[in-house]
């Protein structure tokens, strides 16, 4: 893999969780909880990925699907100038079908010439979550974590916020667990205002909604409209912006 790619790959990691990499206290209320699943089994959208200067570095896939009861919920990042069909960072997570729950998680990221996987699996009741880390020698690293009360799995990130009752006041906590970072903080969601954004797949109305944890402040652009699609998701180190959008089967 090229340095590009390494650099790539390693700028994605740490902007797609860089609003759960700084601890908060424990004590906030966590009341941010899914009211609604707008997608449906076989969706699929596709995004650009740019730095914020508006360099192209990467495409990137959000599939759902429904198999065995559950959810599926599916990233695929590809640099655009990576070979056909090489995908550098790929993650899972199985949820419940209807609340989005976490049942366990996986997240695979090409670093140098290896692999590098983070795995999560949660306890039935949610009390608590075993991490594992294989480093790309094939050495393992493992750890438990007491959970608090509305946790989810961060890789659903990109999927939760669609499912929370969005308005113009909304302003709600949850818990987000990582196994890249093998912790839990508090992230805010608060709506700011509705915002017309201009976007590859057109005109789209939607709710511009921060996102912050800690110091940490990061804003994504949900569609208004059912299916409430992330048009456009700025993590700090690149930009989402949605190309297409194939709404699948409907609901489960």
């Amino acid at each position: 893999m090229s340095h590009r790619l390494a650099f790539l790959a390693c700028a994605l990691l740490l902007g797609v969780f860089a609003a759960a990499c700084t601890a908060v206290s424990g004590g906030d209320d966590v009341d941010a909880v899914p009211q609604r699943i707008p997608f449906g089994c076989g969706e699929r959208a596709h995004y650009a990925l740019e730095e914020i200067d508006g360099t192209p570095v990467a495409t990137g896939t959000l599939e759902a699907r429904c198999e065995g009861g559950g959810w599926l919920l599916t990233q695929r990042y590809t640099a655009v100038d990576a070979s056909e069909g090489d995908v550098f960072d790929v993650s899972e997570v199985v949820a419940n079908l209807a609340t989005l729950a976490p049942v366990s998680s996986t997240r695979a990221a090409t670093q140098g010439d290896g692999v590098e996987r983070w795995d999560a699996v949660f306890a039935a009741d949610r009390s608590s979550v075993a991490f594992t880390r294989v480093e790309p020698d094939g050495d393992t690293d493992e750890r438990e974590l007491r959970l608090r009360e509305n946790a989810y799995d961060n890789e659903s990130a990109l999927w939760l916020w669609r499912a929370l009752p969005l308005d113009e006041e909304y302003d709600a906590r949850y818990v987000s667990v990582s196994a890249v970072s093998r912790n839990q903080v508090t992230v805010r969601a608060t709506v700011v205002q509705q915002e017309r954004i201009e976007v590859p797949a057109g005109p789209i109305e939607t709710w511009r909604l921060q996102v912050r944890s800690g110091r940490a402040t990061r804003v994504a652009w949900i569609g208004i409209d059912s299916p409430h699609p992330l048009v456009r998701w700025d993590n700090g180190e690149q930009v989402f912006l949605l190309l297409s959008l194939d709404e699948g089967s409907g609901s489960p």
